[in-house]
């Protein structure tokens, strides 16, 4: 199981770092499930839509102090609304709670001194709708010396993985 479960974080780690280079797309292009699912809110900026295979990214800045509370009530509401259901465990590592998952108000995962001199204050949220595709938000914030009282920048990347890709990191094909 341990070796299932490494194969699938690896797995989940490429796709996630190629998908926003491998091939940009216009919204145009995208599917409209794929489309209605990856919200961008009003303010958004710097927006880069890319896609490899049938795995689809959309990334974006927003002028937002942490802890991103607006954002992620906003997200929410959204999400809720197209009968999207958030989820309580990672569909990648079903062994580990999703953020807001972990206590009563979430709670924002630290990464310090990364090899390019950041500290990043990370949220994942996932979503998944009636056909088992999901919607993985990852909401960052980049600080040097853990100065997050000043972190307002939130960068996002929201990503739409279709069923059959979660199937497929699952069982390992």
């Amino acid at each position: 199981m341990a070796r299932k479960t490494n194969y699938v974080a690896i797995a989940l780690l490429v796709v996630m770092a190629i998908a926003p280079f491998a091939c940009l797309v216009a919204a145009s292009d995208w599917p409209d499930p794929v489309e209605r699912s990856l919200w961008v809110p009003s303010g958004a900026y710097d927006m880069v839509r890319s896609a490899s295979g049938d795995v689809y990214a959309l990334s974006y800045k927003l002028n937002l102090c942490h802890p991103a509370n607006e954002y992620l009530g906003g997200l929410v509401g959204q999400m809720n609304a197209l009968g999207w259901r958030r989820q309580e465990f990672n569909p990648f590592n079903p062994n580990l709670r999703t953020n807001h998952a972990r206590r009563a108000g979430g709670v924002w995962d630290l990464y310090h001194n990364r090899p390019d001199g950041y500290d990043v204050l990370q949220w994942i949220d996932d979503w998944e709708d009636a056909g088992k595709n999901v919607a993985r938000y990852c909401l960052r914030y980049k600080v040097v010396n853990k100065d997050f009282q000043n972190a307002c920048t939130l960068e996002v990347t929201a990503t739409y993985f279709p069923a059959h890709v979660i199937e497929d990191l699952g069982t390992g094909e």
